[in-house]
Formats: structure tokens, sequence, C-alpha cells
């Protein structure tokens, strides 16, 4: 009888659950084999692998700074949103509106902590007198201001004279009230009409005979024009002015005869400056903070015998992750990445990131029988631990990496210095640290001193590291654990217990309700003092500027472009946008001169124009010296007299310097108006004929991106992190499981 032929079994189908595990293990073990390899070579190679490292990063951070390393420090550059339609606009005025140079202001700020200045009218008038010829005398300021094309617009009490001290001295000004009454004219002897609130903080005057009585401060300022071909001409003698008037505050303080007691100063070149002393200031710090935490990893490692003590290893540590730091910055600088005073912070992050994963090693490494040979040790040293470093690193990379995404330059920047930092910290980690192990390790067994390591212990005795391999078969060292060790052992006997584990949980569930519902109470907030060195005089100034006069606060530029401004629908439509911006909240009142009113009182109430094209009007209008003063910087013609481009400026006046919300709402409030113009409707922001413009929309821009940022990079770097420690702890734990 034939026996039934058995059917041939059919092979088992894999579940997705075994199929997953199965492809993250094939991806450990490349990671894990390359990681093994790396501290394999360094093992055998210790001294070579040090001296390459080192010369790696000289390498690359001497090509950096003799090549292409840049440092950032405008603010505009570092905190305007990528694609913000402010930079745009700057870059029209600047090179296409046919507008006169942009003026950067030097501005001089004398009061008495706001007392009336004005109670010794002569002794003020003799101080603006050395304010000007300070500038004067400044060694850059004829290659300045001197021509003719680059003449610096100045502004202040010295006009009453023409600008000339002899003039001053020789005017009858026996009395304070004459020298009063001087400066209560109308009109400088030039011709030109006096703008009070231009010169004089906080003025107020007789009602009776409109003599100036009392002012709060006196203030100056100089234009100087910011021709592109000049620029570091400029910027030079800005620097200068800004000693000059140290110099000349302290020869004020030291008069007695002088009323004035605070002389305060500002020019653009201010802001740059003191970023930079503040990122100076910071050198020592971060200098402390290194030397600190080698000494703090050094002592880590202290032991009483002199050879068995390892602060050369914890030493080793801290600079391995200052060399990897210095070789990604070095790479960095090559690439042109800009630095900027922000990346200050980055080496705390660095070391801390740095160390932990040396820590890790070394731990590890000193849990291994000391029978085994070095290099079996590291080896199985890195094969324990290798993921567990990897992730961190990955994970921490990838956090970094997702912060590239981010439209704000100067995090932007920062984040494109972490991401290849951790790389080289990482890879200098178990490479170089790796050979620094060996090394000591070696002068371990050699019976040789800790850091005085040509000094040979001969007469130590007998100990652990001298024990005869048959010794330590025979007698086993029993090696007690460490306190710490001890300690962590029994919290998390306790942690495991049931009803902790349920206490836990609900604490942690209610620390995660109370945190989640406080961020709904968050909100922005930005003072000066936050970005600048302590005691700055730049705080001091913009203080005095808004306590005691009445240019304090913001102020917005309304621009007219790319229409025919001759034409009676064209400006009407550019009134109807001033009297829609002046009706936002922001704005309390209608701009001080807007030359199209005045332009159409002018040629209404003068019969000698009709008949006379709208170019030779404005020839006639602008001729006037009232009104060629108030606007010949502010109507662009070409050479055709035609209105090419025009402007006014408005007072943002009801938004304080520390309300972020505030100053959110106006920036959106004014994009909205404009949006709403006719003219520019279908064109995109950085293209429309209406806008407003002004220096403080660049941190105005930055202050609206940020929760959009902070939403986006916690979202994405919560969840990138979450899913690469799902896998990486998937891994290990299959690991684990196959070991048993």
């Amino acid at each position: 009888m034939e026996e039934p032929t058995q059917e041939p079994s059919k092979p088992q189908k894999h579940t997705l659950a075994q199929k997953w595990t199965s492809t993250l293990l094939k991806a450990r073990r490349p990671i894990l084999k390359g990681v093994t390899q790396l501290a394999d070579v360094s093992t055998r190679n210790p001294w070579m692998t040090i001296a390459l490292a080192s010369l790696l990063t000289v390498t690359l951070v001497m090509i950096g700074i003799f090549t292409n390393i840049t440092f950032e420090s405008d603010d505009e550059v570092l905190f305007t949103p990528f694609k913000s339609v402010p930079p745009y606009h700057k870059e029209w005025i600047n090179t296409q509106s046919d507008f006169p140079d942009i003026l950067r202001d030097q501005v001089v700020l004398l009061h008495r902590n706001g007392e009336n200045i004005m109670d010794d009218c002569r002794a003020l008038v003799s101080k603006a007198f050395d304010v000007l010829e300070t500038l004067e005398g400044l060694k850059g300021f004829s290659e300045v201001c001197r021509s003719e094309a680059n003449a610096c617009p100045w502004s202040g009490i010295t006009q009453f004279f023409n600008n000339s001290r002899d003039t001053f001295n020789k005017a009858d000004l026996e009395t304070n009230e004459a020298c009063l009454e001087a400066l209560s004219v109308t009109q400088f002897p030039n011709g030109e009409f006096v703008l009070p609130t231009k010169i004089f903080g906080v003025p107020e005057y007789d009602e009776t005979t409109s003599m100036l009585t009392s002012a709060q401060s006196a203030f100056f300022i100089m234009g100087f024009p910011l021709d592109e071909d000049q620029r570091d001409a400029v910027i030079d003698l800005e620097t200068e002015a800004i000693d000059a008037f140290f110099d000349l505050d302290d020869q004020l303080k030291k008069d007695d005869s002088s009323h004035v007691v605070v002389m305060e100063q500002f020019n653009d070149s201010t802001f740059p400056i003191e970023f930079g002393k503040g990122f100076l200031e910071n050198i020592p710090f971060l200098a402390t903070a290194f030397t600190l935490m080698g000494i703090f990893t050094s002592v880590i490692f202290f032991k009483r015998d002199p050879v068995e003590s390892r602060m050369a290893v914890g030493l080793g540590a801290t600079v391995t992750v200052t060399l990897a730091m210095a070789a990604s910055f070095g790479l960095l600088f090559i690439c042109g990445v800009p630095m900027t005073s922000i990346h200050g912070m980055l080496p705390f992050i660095l070391v801390g990131i740095g160390l932990d994963d040396s820590f890790i090693i070394i731990n590890e490494f000193y849990r291994l029988p000391r029978s085994l040979p070095i290099e079996e040790r590291i080896n199985k040293t890195i094969t324990e631990i290798g993921l567990s470093i990897v992730t961190t690193t990955l994970t921490s990379a990838v956090a970094f990496g997702l912060g590239c995404i981010s439209s704000i330059p100067a995090v932007y920047w920062l984040c494109l210095y972490a991401f290849p930092a951790i790389t080289f910290v990482f890879f200098y980690t178990v490479t170089m640290f790796i050979a620094i192990i060996v090394i000591d390790e070696r002068r371990v067994d050699a019976n040789r001193r800790d850091f005085l390591c040509c000094i040979s212990m001969k007469n130590r005795g007998t100990t652990e590291s001298n024990t005869t391999d048959e010794n330590l078969e025979e007698t086993p060292v029993v090696v007690e654990d460490p306190v710490l060790d001890r300690l962590m052992a029994k919290y998390a006997d306790f942690l495991m217990r049931p009803l902790v584990k349920a206490v836990v949980l609900v604490v942690f569930a209610g620390t995660f309700a109370v945190c989640a519902w406080s961020t709904t109470l968050l909100k922005q907030e930005f003072t000066i003092e936050l970005v600048l060195p302590q005691g700055s005089y730049a705080v001091s100034f913009l203080d005095s500027l808004e306590a005691y006069t009445s240019i304090g606060g913001f102020k917005t530029t309304l621009f007219f472009r790319n229409i025919d401004q001759s034409t009676t629908e064209n400006q009407q439509a550019m009134e109807a946008y001033v009297n829609d911006m002046v009706a936002l909240k922001e704005i309390s009142s209608q701009p001080d001169h807007f030359w199209v009113r005045d332009f159409q009182a002018f040629s209404k109430n003068n019969s000698a124009l009709e008949g006379l094209t709208f170019e030779e009007q404005m020839d006639a209008f602008l001729e006037l010296p009232i009104y060629g003063s108030l606007y010949g910087r502010d109507i662009a013609r070409n050479e055709r007299g035609e209105v090419t481009a025009s402007r006014i400026l408005v007072r943002i006046d009801t938004v304080d310097s520390d309300d972020v919300k505030g100053q959110i709402d106006a920036l959106d409030h004014q994009e909205r108006v404009a949006r709403e113009r006719a003219v520019n409707q279908d064109l995109a922001g950085k293209d429309w004929a209406f806008f407003s413009f002004d220096e403080n929309y660049f941190i105005w821009s930055f202050f609206k991106a940020c929760p959009k940022e902070l939403t986006q990079t916690t979202i994405s770097g919560v969840v990138a992190v979450t899913l690469i420690s799902i896998v990486a702890n998937h891994i290990g734990a299959q690991s684990s499981s196959q070991l048993l």
C-alpha cells in the first residue's frame, strides 16, 4: 500500500510588524559597523588620529579666516524674514526712486533731565556751536561733507546765526531775553522757515509775544549722505563722531559754568557698534565657561591614586569638543555663511551635546573588565552604546536642521552652523576622543601618573592595574558600584512600584495640562535693552528722546510712485490714502506737511500760474524757500520736470515702544490700507504704487513672524525627534531580545 505523498509546505508569510523589525535591524547594522570601524581605526592609531583631527581643525579654520569669513551685525538683515516686503521697498528707495541719497542722521541731544534748558540761552547756544564745530573738526568730515554733491544738511539752533560763531558773538544778546528773542523768529537768515519741533524738545511760547519761553531739550541733526561709493568713509566718520562726542561730554561735565548737565548722542553706526561690543564682552565669559567646563570634567575623573586618576581624559573630552566646533565653524566660514552675535550661544549647546556622548563612552568603557585588551574593550563599548550616541546626535542634528527652514536669517544661520557642528562633534568623539582614552589607558598600564605621564610610579605596589592575569582568574576582584549608581538603582526600584507609577502619571498629566494652558498666556515682549550691553548709551538716548522731545516714538513715510501725479484724479487718490492712514488707531493726527495740499492751495491762489503746465507750476512752487526747504528732498522729478515719485512723513504716535502686539497691528493695518488702494490692485506688495515704509518695519516683520516660526519649529522638531526616538528604541529593543 502506497503511503500518501505529503504536500510541500508553503513558505510562511511575515507580518507587517516582522518586516518592519527586519528592516530596522538591517538599518542598524551598517550604522554600528561604520561607527565601530571608525573607533577601531582610532584605537589602532591613536596618535595619528589626534594629529589628523588637529590638523583638520587648523586647516579649516585658517582657510576660513583668510578666505570667506563673514560677520553680520545689521539687525535689518538678521531679523527681517526672507522675502518680506520692506527690503524690496528699501531697495527701490535707495536705487531707483530718484530721491536724494538717504541721510544717516548724527543726532546730539542736550537736556537737563526735564528742566527748562532755556534759562541760560547764551550758554546753550555756545554749546550748540561746540557740537557743530566738533563735527566739522573730524578728520573724515571734509571727505564726506565738504563737496557740493555731498553736502551734509545741518539742523540746530546755530541756524539762527547762520551757523557762524562770529555772527553769534557779534549779536547784541546781553540778556537771556534777548537771546530767547533771537531764537523765536520764524525764519532763518537764509530765508528758510523755522520748524520749532525740529530744533527744540517740547518748546513753549508766550501767547502774547510769541516768544520762546522754555524747552526741555535742544537737539541737533546732521545728515551724512549714504553714497554707496562713500559708505566706508561715512561709517568711519560716524565711529569717529561717537568718540569725539564722548570727549566733548567729558569736557561739558568739567565746565562748572555750564547749565547743560547731559549730552547724549546717536547715529546709524551706534547699534552695530554696540551689538559688536556686546559680542566681544561675551568672549571672556565664553572662555571662562570652557575653562570651568574643562576643570569640571577633569575633576569628575579625579582619584587619589595618581595612576588611576583620569583627569587628563576629562580635559581631553573638552578639547575634543572645542576642536570639533572650531573645525565646523571653519567649514562654514569657507562656505561664506555669516556669523552673528547670536552664535555666541552655540558653543554652550555643543559642549553639552559633546560631553554627554563622551561621558557615555567613558562610563561604558570603564565598566568592562581590565583583563580584556584595550582594542576589545573599545569594540565592545561602541557596540553597546554606539546606537545611543548615534540617536542623540541624530535627534540634535535633525532638530537644528529643521530650524534651517526658518524664514528669519538669524535663526537660519544659527541652525546652519549647528547642524554640521553636531556632526563634527560626533565624528571627533568616536575618533579623537577614543584615541585619547586609548593613550590614557596605555599610560595606566605603564604605571605612569595622570597628566605628568612622563613620571613612572615604580614603587606604587600591587594594584588592580598591575595584577597578573593569573591572579585575576584565581582571586576575582569585587568592585563595589559607585554611590550614585546605587542611589539610582534604589530610585528605579521605587519608581516601578504600582502606586508610585500611578502617582507619576497623574502628576505628569496635571503638569502637562497646566503647561499647555500657560502657553495660551504667552505674549511677545521686546525691549532694546535685551540686545544691547548693560548700560549702553543708546538705551539712555532713546529714553531721553522720547521723554524730552516731540520726535520720539515711531514714524512712517508714505510713498507714491508709478502714477501721473499731475492729474486731479491721482492727487485725490493720494489724499484718500493719506486720510485712510491717518484714520488708523495708531496715528492720531494729519502729517505736518503734505505737498499735494500745499501745491493745490498755491496754484489756486496764484493767478500768475494760469495757463502754465503742471511741471512749470511745480518749478514755481519749489522755488519758494518755504516749499523748497519742506519738499525739495521729498519730490523726485525727471529731466522733463515730471514728478516720478513723492513721499510724506506721518507719525505713528499711539504705539508704545515696548508694545510688540501694537507694533504688529500697526504693520498689519498699514498693509491693509495699502492693499485696498485701487492703484495697488493685482500688484504684489513689493510693487505697490502706494505704500508706507520705515526702518522699524524690519523688526516689526520679525515680531510678526515669530509666533508662526515658534509653532512651526516646535511641532516639526518634536515630531521628528519623537519618530527617531521610537525607531531607535525599537531597534534597541529588538537587538536586546535577539541577544537574550
